[in-house]
């Protein structure tokens, strides 16, 4: 079987085609390639943000939820301590209900310095000798301006009543003594 010279002409062309190809198509293949890879780590990036966003967006809306459902209520300030014994434990317990309905006092630092700011008497005398030491550096700091625990054991240990059932066990004594002589003074 011969070929005529148009048709050697065509699969000459065909076969130039076929190797050009062979040349070429290694290389737009890679091209390809590379095209691809970077379109997959530009996706990732923005599916990245896209996740972010919608974290923030999350994030906003929850905060915006807290903040809606406080504002619904408020829970005020204890009064102030004075150090008198009996008052102690009572305003530790409004102080936790304060803090408990306010999430702005999130830290133990907050928490201090907001019981400070609420003693007065002789309680803002006991603590008046480390108000210079809030601004501290952490390591110069005495341990009960750190904790908000160890704070309230230092304020409560200093000013609570050490025997509450002495105390009670004292005032009936003294209102039935003073009932007594009242009785004597009336006959």
């Amino acid at each position: 079987m011969s070929l005529s010279e148009d048709q050697l002409h065509t699969l000459n062309l065909m076969v130039d085609q076929v190797n050009n190809l062979q040349e070429t198509l290694p290389g737009q293949l890679e091209s390809i390639n590379n095209s691809l890879i970077d379109f997959q780590v530009r996706l990732f990036q923005v599916e990245s943000q896209v996740q972010e966003v919608y974290s923030q967006v999350h994030l906003q809306q929850q905060q915006h939820l807290l903040l809606k459902n406080q504002d619904n209520f408020k829970i005020r300030l204890t009064d102030p301590f004075s150090g008198q014994a009996s008052s102690c434990i009572t305003f530790f317990s409004q102080l936790s209900l304060y803090f408990a309905g306010n999430l702005g006092y999130n830290t133990d630092e907050k928490k201090i310095l907001l019981a400070t700011s609420c003693l007065s008497g002789a309680a803002y005398a006991y603590m008046e000798p480390f108000l210079g030491k809030f601004n501290a550096p952490p390591a110069e700091k005495p341990e009960f301006l750190t904790s908000y625990q160890i704070f309230m054991d230092t304020i409560t240990s200093a000013f609570s009543d050490s025997d509450p059932n002495m105390s009670a066990e004292l005032v009936l004594l003294l209102s039935g003594g003073f009932s007594r002589l009242l009785g004597l003074c009336n006959n």
